[in-house]
Order: C-alpha cells, then sequence, then structure tokens
C-alpha cells in the first residue's frame, strides 16, 4: 500500500515534480537514494561520483557547465535528475514544517513538505517528505544550475528551520548533498 504523497516509483509528489525519498547514495557501483533520516553521500557539481570514490577535483578549472550527461540523479534512473534553483524555490513556498528543538523524525531533526501541521505530521513522518537537518548545522544541497564557470546555485536545510529562499553561491569543487526530482507527469 502506498504512503500519502507516495509514488509507484519512490518519491513524494509537490507541486508537479516528484522528490525523491532521500539524499543521492553510492554504493559499490550502485545509484539510489539513503532513508529519509540518513545523511546520503556528499558530491561535488556535476560529478559523477561522490566524494571519495575516485577522482576529485583539484581546482575550479576542473569543473564544467552543468551538463546533463553528467548529471549523477540519472545513474539511479534515466527518469531522475538534479533540481533547479526555481524548482527548489517553488519547493521552499510549499507547506512545510520544521522539527524544532524538540521533536524528530526516528532520532533525526529537519523539515517537513506536503503539510505544515506538525503534530499531524509527527504520527505518520514516513508520509511525507523530508529533508534532514544537522543537529545544530546545516546540510548544503547542489541546484542544477550554473551561476558562472566555477560556481552553482546551492540551498541550505537546517535542523530547525524551514528556508526561505535558494540563497547560496558554492565553488563547484565543494562537496554537499544532493537531492533528486523527476516529472510527476
Amino acid at each position: 500500500m502506498k504512503k500519502k504523497g507516495e509514488t509507484d516509483l519512490g518519491g513524494f509528489e509537490i507541486g508537479g515534480l516528484i522528490w525523491a525519498p532521500g539524499n543521492l547514495l553510492y554504493n559499490e557501483g550502485n545509484y539510489g537514494f539513503a532513508s529519509p533520516i540518513e545523511d546520503g553521500d556528499d558530491w561535488y557539481y556535476n560529478w559523477l561520483k561522490p566524494v571519495g570514490n575516485g577522482y576529485a577535483p583539484g581546482s575550479n578549472e576542473q569543473m564544467i557547465p552543468f551538463k546533463d550527461d553528467r548529471d549523477p540523479c540519472r545513474k539511479v534512473s534515466s527518469e531522475w535528475r538534479m533540481p533547479t534553483k526555481g524548482e527548489y524555490e517553488e519547493l521552499i513556498a510549499a507547506p512545510g514544517a520544521d522539527t524544532g528543538h524538540e521533536n524528530t523524525y526516528d532520532g533525526a531533526q529537519g523539515i517537513f513538505y506536503g503539510s505544515s501541521n506538525l503534530p499531524e505530521i509527527l504520527q505518520n513522518p514516513d508520509e511525507y517528505l523530508f529533508f534532514i537537518g544537522k543537529k545544530n548545522s546545516t546540510f548544503w544541497y547542489w541546484t542544477s544550475t550554473s551561476l558562472n564557470n566555477s560556481n552553482a546555485a546551492s540551498v541550505m536545510f537546517g535542523a530547525y528551520n524551514k528556508p526561505t529562499g535558494v540563497y547560496g553561491s558554492d565553488q563547484a569543487k565543494q562537496s554537499l548533498k544532493i537531492r533528486c526530482v523527476r516529472d510527476a507527469s
């Protein structure tokens, strides 16, 4: 039986997109998604393997503007891709709720999407899209939006506060999280 908001191939539909249920994960040549309460891997921008798996960029000059064939989400299956800056902005504008200091999802703090009613969400948290946050810190996520030859747009999710916009600009050689999306139709 499907959970509220869940789709047949996994993920949660919000705003015309299906968001992966967890962060991008690589394991011995296989790509998939971490559970919603696990960190997933860290990735260089538009790099096909996560940090610690093979060659790492030495400088921004070695990085290239976003190319669809270098999108690691496509390695899960051809339907998945990295979200754009605008798609993250639409998600952030959707109803959501942060766990705050007092509440957790199986010990994890972060941001839920699909409702703004936290007590209702916490009764069945696996029925909602969840972005894990680091306790007393944040996780940054890549978008597919290149800003120039060395930077790309990024978004921050914390443990206690729902983001208000996509406002990061990170060097492509930085390592951030990735949440994949696919079109709902």
